[in-house]
């Protein structure tokens, strides 16, 4: 469904809530990315302004809300042929009790990510008959790689108890500006969520005495060049966003990082054909119940390579 243009005066019962919020409110059906691409862009005018999301309505606000699609109660996104195609061919393994996906970068891999097609959403529609198919473990949107689907709820906790055991080996590649400068070696700084900026997530060294948390990440050096570094990337923790903030606090971020990384460096190695965040899931290892020991690889894309040619 999309909605008209609408124009909306604000009333003193309405006053002082955030405008995001209001919006989420009215727009339901509309992805939370969508509706803060829209405060971002200038589609939404507050008295013919542009807002920042935290902005404070007021009584008499006049709000412009653009023509919208929102999703109707129960309504399923369309998935195009060529995702579909794009995720089956990203099959890495088919197991009785799991699937392997290579997933691309930019796809969530839930629809709760605040996006309209996902990868648990292609997934049953490649597999219309599974009766069960369910995320183990979280994979950022702009993270390409490794991640598994379980087939049942048993190994799904299965999996899940080895997480937090610790008994499940994953390790990233990324792509950093300039040359590592800190050989092989193991960062120990906690991680503690800062204040939402512009409604996205943020992430920030602290101390354990400010309410971090423990974060801790081994980094090896892979391949050099004056411009950037290829590392491989263990965690020891899994924190949100641990291998961004701490490669950005080694003065060393990921390229193509939004959020952490350094702008104009990012730009310099778009305009090379770097259009994604330069992270992935390279390998995952784990034990089956039986003892067995089964080791996954997804190819780290060759533009991460061919950049260091350069």
């Amino acid at each position: 469904m999309v909605t008209a243009v609408e124009q909306l005066t604000i009333q003193s019962v309405q006053a002082s809530q955030r405008i995001d919020n209001f919006l989420r409110t009215r727009l339901k059906g509309l992805p939370k990315s969508r509706l803060y691409k829209a405060l971002r862009k200038g589609e939404v005018r507050v008295n013919k302004k542009r807002v920042d999301p935290d902005y404070r309505l007021q009584a008499g606000d006049i709000i412009r809300i653009p023509p919208l699609r929102l999703a109707a109660p129960g309504e399923k996104a369309a998935i195009s042929q060529a995702l579909s195609t794009e995720i089956a061919n990203a099959i890495i393994a088919k197991h009785p009790d799991f699937l392997i996906i290579n997933k691309p970068a930019f796809l969530a891999v839930h629809r709760g990510s605040g996006v309209e097609v996902a990868l648990i959403d292609i997934l049953k529609s490649l597999f219309p008959k599974e009766a069960y198919l369910q995320l183990a473990h979280r994979l950022d949107r702009d993270t390409s790689g490794c991640i598994l689907i379980a087939r049942n709820p048993r190994f799904l906790r299965y999996f899940q108890e080895q997480l937090l055991n610790h008994r499940v080996e994953k390790q990233y590649h990324a792509l950093v500006k300039g040359h590592w400068a800190h050989g092989a070696c193991t960062i120990d700084a906690p991680l503690k969520r800062a204040a939402l900026e512009k409604g996205e997530r943020m992430v920030c060294v602290d101390s354990l005495e400010n309410g971090a948390k423990k974060a801790i990440t081994h980094f090896m050096p892979i391949q050099y060049s004056d411009a950037a570094t290829l590392l491989g990337v263990t965690l020891v923790t899994g924190r949100t966003h641990q291998i961004r903030v701490h490669t950005a606090h080694c003065g060393h971020p990921v390229l193509g990082d939004q959020k952490y990384g350094d702008k104009s460096t990012n730009l310099l190695f778009k305009k090379h054909g770097l259009k994604r965040l330069a992270l992935h899931a390279a390998q995952m290892a784990f034990y089956l119940p039986n003892g067995d020991r089964k080791v996954y690889t997804a190819k780290t894309p060759a533009i991460f390579t061919d950049l260091l040619k350069g």
